[in-house]
């Protein structure tokens, strides 16, 4: 339907050991939803999830998990 979007992604990044950072590494998940209720009224929907980690000892990681409700209303 014209009145719905859906996005999806899936992400990867690796980054190499250099003199200024530490190799680490991302994994990245994402999905939202959009619909126009009306032609004034759109709601927003979606969840995120990330997990981060440093490549070295001791290894330090960030998991973030994201889920979000919006609604906008255009006069």
């Amino acid at each position: 339907a014209e009145d719905l979007s859906v996005d999806v992604g899936l992400a990867y990044w690796r980054t190499l050991a250099n003199p200024l950072f530490a190799p680490s590494e991302l994994y990245d998940a994402t999905a939202s939803l959009q619909y126009d209720v009306n032609t004034t009224l759109r709601v927003y929907g979606g969840y995120t999830f990330q997990h981060q980690a440093l490549l070295i000892a001791p290894s330090t990681t960030i998991t973030e998990n994201v889920l979000y409700v919006a609604a906008a209303k255009r006069f």
